[in-house]
């Protein structure tokens, strides 16, 4: 994945996810904070290698 599609696939999951984070701590910051942070392990992990189609499966 390049810059671009990164930047779409946070655009498109990061709602969802940060919604979930909300349901967890239920602090806005942490989970602003929780939600960067998953994203930032999906870009060091390797896991850009995958579509966005693969992600979503």
């Amino acid at each position: 994945m390049n810059d671009y599609e990164i930047a779409n696939v946070y655009k498109q999951f990061s709602p969802s996810i940060f919604r979930y984070m909300i349901y967890l701590v239920q602090h806005k910051q942490v989970a602003e904070d929780l939600t960067q942070e998953v994203f930032i392990r999906f870009v060091r992990t390797g896991d850009v290698h995958r579509t966005p189609i693969e992600i979503q499966a």
